[in-house]
């Protein structure tokens, strides 16, 4: 499928997602209430951690081999498969030995009741996680964008559908009703895009595992870092305020990851491409970096001008207090998203060591300014760490893009418009 193709179709996909999604963390805001919502928050940051963790090698590696050779599809499906098994082996008797250790350890803020079957349903949903991305990483790597496309978009109508369900039916639903509800639309998309990779093939799982380990843990480290580069908020902020803070804190960054998903729907169509060879002079990767710059701005324009007459409205009242932490986060949201068309440049060429060093710095800013500034600036500077740690990662990556295409500056800062 060809550039603009690939980008329609994925944009359309993601705009769905992305429409049905406000809806969604709308009702489990209502639904939930904030502090239900903050203990979602740091459930769902655990969860997409681990999976992170143990799976995202899967998924690198079934990309890139995927796209250099796809005739070995049915053969990583089976791995991802076999991985998955063995991973369900290893969570069932972690979480039977370590479950009471780990359960005590969240009664602070979850009930007694609750801490045993959160654990349980976090270990099936992180399983459920490894193997639908990982089916879902095949298909990008074979550019067959309209069925990794569907796999989304399936996901969010039923986990809407399951959540408005609750809401109708349930007096008063838990975060034991919603991880449910998330594990059945996980495991829905996940036969879809299963189904779509075709017929797995049995094989000694061995010689294709060291080549997705190798091919894939330098991208599953980047990735992880990046993740946790954004996402470690969350822990510190239920660490050092509360979870009420943290369920208003959480629809700020709820509403920042969309912002981030115009950045990351040409980075997913631009990897395949780079990997074909597609983008040898750049111009590609330059134009939707500087098309996305110039959107985030004018998303981040209104985000400012509406944002808190928007958070009211769509998520009620109570959770108002997350429009100046939004506010705040904007300036590392529009320079990361230029920078994130970059890294995933820099990712199609092998992941050099920027895309390892750059989050890992930026984490340890990150964390490093929250502790600062959390006890005497609250949500605000939980807000302000994070942009200032994704403005720096943002530098990073580009001054790292420059030396790495030998650019020169104002080609890489100029308007799309410039080189038509």
């Amino acid at each position: 499928m060809n550039y603009a193709r690939g980008l329609s179709v994925t944009a359309l996909a993601t705009g769905l997602t992305f429409a049905l999604g406000f809806a969604n963390q709308a009702l489990l805001a209502r639904m939930l209430g904030e502090e239900g919502r903050g203990a979602l928050a740091a459930v769902a940051t655990t969860v997409l951690l681990a999976t992170l963790v143990i799976g995202e090698w899967v998924n690198r590696g079934n990309t890139f081999i995927a796209g250099h050779q796809p005739t070995r599809a049915s053969s990583l499906l089976s791995l991802t498969l076999v991985w998955t098994a063995l991973l369900s082996v290893v969570f069932a008797i972690g979480l039977w030995l370590a479950g009471p250790w780990l359960a005590a350890a969240i009664s602070d803020q979850l009930s007694e009741s609750l801490s045993v079957p959160v654990l349980w349903w976090a270990g099936v949903l992180t399983i459920l996680l490894v193997v639908q991305r990982g089916a879902q990483a095949i298909l990008l790597g074979l550019d067959r964008l309209r069925l990794y496309n569907v796999v989304p978009v399936l996901f969010i109508v039923v986990y809407l559908g399951g959540n408005a369900l609750l809401a109708a039916t349930t007096g008063t639903p838990d975060i034991l009703h919603v991880l449910g509800v998330w594990c059945v639309a996980v495991a829905l998309s996940g036969v879809v895009a299963i189904a779509a990779c075709g017929r797995p093939v049995l094989l000694d799982p061995r010689p294709l595992l060291r080549q997705t380990a190798k091919v894939g843990s330098r991208g599953a480290v980047s990735a992880t870092l990046v993740f946790l580069m954004f996402r470690s908020v969350i822990y510190l902020v239920g660490a050092l305020m509360s979870l009420e803070a943290l369920g208003v804190f959480t629809i700020a960054v709820i509403i920042a990851e969309m912002i981030q998903r115009l950045p990351n729907i040409a980075g997913t169509v631009l990897l395949p491409k780079v990997m074909a060879g597609q983008d040898a002079d750049h111009t590609m990767s330059l134009r939707i970096g500087q098309i996305t710059l110039a959107l985030s701005l004018l998303v981040s324009a209104a985000v400012v001008l509406f944002g808190r007459f928007f958070i009211t409205v769509v998520f009620s009242a109570p959770y108002a207090g997350a429009y100046e932490p939004l506010c705040l986060m904007l300036p590392g949201l529009v320079a990361s998203g230029f920078a994130s068309i970059l890294n995933s440049k820099l990712a199609a060429t092998g992941y050099p060591p920027v895309t390892l060093w750059a989050p890992a710095v930026a984490l340890v800013l990150n964390v490093g300014l929250n502790y600062r500034l959390i006890p005497d600036w609250g949500l605000a500077g939980a807000a302000t760490s994070t942009s200032v740690a994704y403005i720096f990662w943002a530098v990073a990556i580009t001054v790292a893009y420059r030396q790495h295409t030998g650019l020169q500056w104002h080609r890489l800062l100029a308007t799309s418009a410039d080189h038509r």
